[in-house]
């Protein structure tokens, strides 16, 4: 039972993408499909769609990465907090130790998120 949880646990956010950034429609520079205009020192600036010809700014997604970054702090805390919450029941076997793995698992649990979630550029 142990490693099937862990395994659902592992494989979920890769096929759910529950853990994924969401983009909007234009958001990615994808070489693919987007012709870069303007180039800064972080990245592109603005683009244009090879498809339709129209031009994205950079600008124009700041609304949606600052809503991306709570949302996924709060998905990623709350997934981190499933796991550690499982980790320290499958390890307390009726033992007193089941709040302290808890503990540490969700201090863990809050630095990874908050690195992953501040690391992103914004």
């Amino acid at each position: 039972m142990r490693a099937w949880f862990w395994v659902i646990y592992l494989l979920l956010p890769l096929f759910t993408g529950i853990l994924a950034y969401d983009y909007l429609p234009g958001e990615g520079c994808h070489p693919s499909k987007y012709e870069v205009i303007q180039e800064g020192s972080d990245g592109p600036l603005a683009w244009r769609s090879k498809e339709t010809g129209q031009v994205f700014y950079w600008a124009e997604f700041k609304e949606q990465r600052e809503h991306e970054r709570y949302r996924l702090l709060v998905v990623w805390l709350g997934y981190g907090f499933l796991g550690s919450l499982a980790y320290a029941y499958q390890r307390s076997d009726g033992d007193d130790n089941f709040y302290a793995r808890l503990g540490r698992g969700t201090i863990v649990n809050i630095i990874v998120a908050f690195i992953s979630i501040f690391s992103m550029r914004m």
